[in-house]
């Protein structure tokens, strides 16, 4: 993984979302790390916005989640929060159809993936 920073971002209220796709309001998202497990944050663009996102390990696990708005002092990304996934490696798609590649988590750490719509940066 590489360390990526931030783009500039739209203010709050720039973009208006159909209900079921509204921003996070808290400002932030829990992520429940500790030595037994980690997470994982897929930063995406205005395009995923209401996407799934997919992660599957061994055994047939797979867990998804929504691309939201996340609201940020002064700004919003988009992203998609695994906010607690056991140790090991994992594939990633947007909806079945966008192959992201694989990414390992680790106990106690938390992992950053930048999701472009020309390409995948990890």
């Amino acid at each position: 993984m590489t360390e990526q920073s931030l783009p500039p971002l739209k203010l709050l209220g720039q973009r208006m979302l159909p209900k079921e796709h509204l921003p996070s309001m808290t400002g932030s998202v829990a992520v429940d790390i500790d030595e037994t497990v980690g997470a994982l944050i897929v930063m995406g663009e205005d395009v995923h916005v209401g996407k799934e996102c997919f992660v599957r390990g061994v055994g047939g696990f797979h867990k998804h989640v929504w691309f939201l708005d996340r609201v940020l002092p002064g700004r919003i990304q988009v992203a998609a929060v695994f906010a607690s996934l056991e140790p090991g490696t994992y594939t990633l798609d947007i909806e079945g159809q966008e192959q992201l590649g694989r990414v390992t988590i680790v106990a106690g750490q938390v992992k950053t993936l930048t999701v472009s719509q020309l390409e995948v940066s990890v």
